[in-house]
């Protein structure tokens, strides 16, 4: 099986293909064939936990309903684990490969189903209470359907009449997270240009060195669980170290996709990068294509990211059936 990885911006394309929208007829090629490679199960088009933020980001309700039918209709709910769930296993096997530790590795599932799996957070399914089940005449074709409806929920949210009735409730709280990142790391930006640590090799250098302060917590611990003292990593030196960040591919894809944020685009950070590094940090290692905004993709085939894990980059839907069929 062929897995796509769509960002959102191209489930939006699809979905104005799939209402038969006149902005969405250049996408009607890759609309019939992602639609019969799905039915077939030669393609997955996995949703990640960016997807189903960004989707609650859109205040239409109408709209975002209909891009989350869409979603769920090509998806068939298959989702893409966040960094969160893949690296401490991928740490483990770094580790084992430099000091054949013999520890059993943490497990990676990057693929699975449901909200559950996006967000690495167990997320209770619905079950029929027990005083009510001789009520229900098919009690697991009822709990299938009552799942069914709370997925598209976490994917789409509620309708404004339902959000009324929730005290306090404010669906887009959470932007505040992600712009204080974008504030935090245009000031990163301008402070590494000032000191010129923002092109070349200095700031591969200072980009490995984030990347590591950044995952220390996963680090020790894994260095725990495998009886290892830190002391063999740092004793490898800048080099050692280097090599080591580089075997972990969810560490290496964020930091080089940031990296290249930095130094190869004048465009201001903003809020959603911070879910679209998270997002292609993973799909970029797992996913056969990734279908993204042009800058993206730059950066991505900037820093080899594309022939180091086999992972083919495009920035139109359109020309996805070419390299499909």
């Amino acid at each position: 099986m062929k897995r796509i990885y769509l960002d959102q911006n191209k489930w939006i394309d699809l979905a104005s293909a799939d209402k038969g929208l006149a902005k969405g007829a250049a996408f009607d090629d890759a609309l019939v064939l992602l639609r019969a490679a799905v039915s077939a199960g030669s393609i997955s088009l996995p949703l990640s936990s960016a997807h189903y933020i960004e989707t609650h980001n859109r205040r239409h309700w109408e709209s975002r309903r209909d891009l989350a039918a869409t979603m769920v209709d090509f998806s068939r709910m298959h989702t893409i684990a966040p960094p969160d769930a893949l690296v401490p296993g991928q740490v483990d096997r770094a580790l084992d490969q430099f000091f054949d530790t013999r520890a059993t590795p943490r497990p990676l599932r990057p693929f699975g189903t449901g909200a559950s799996h996006a967000f690495n957070r167990d997320i209770p399914s619905y079950r029929v209470p027990e005083p009510l089940v001789p009520l229900v005449a098919d009690r697991w074709g009822f709990e299938r359907g009552a799942n069914q409806l709370r997925e598209l929920v976490l994917l789409a949210g509620l309708p404004p009449e339902d959000e009324a009735k929730i005290a306090d409730y404010k669906p887009l709280s959470h932007l505040q997270v992600g712009e204080q990142y974008a504030r935090d790391k245009q000031a990163l930006r301008e402070t590494r240009a000032a000191a010129s640590w923002h092109k070349g090799e200095r700031a591969k250098r200072v980009a490995k060195a984030q990347a590591f302060t950044d995952h220390l917590e996963v680090i020790n611990e894994a260095l725990e669980l495998a009886g290892l003292s830190a002391d063999v990593l740092y004793s490898g030196g800048i080099e050692g170290m280097t090599k080591f960040l580089e075997a972990v591919p969810t560490i290496f894809a964020s930091s080089e996709l940031e990296r290249l944020r930095h130094s190869a685009s004048q465009k201001a950070w903003e809020r959603q990068d911070l879910n679209d590094i998270s997002a292609l940090s993973v799909a970029t290692v797992y996913c056969d294509i990734v279908v993204t905004e042009r800058l993206w993709v730059d950066a991505a085939q900037r820093a080899g990211l594309d022939n180091r894990f086999g992972t083919f980059f495009l920035s139109r839907l359109d020309h996805l059936p070419a390299h499909v069929i």
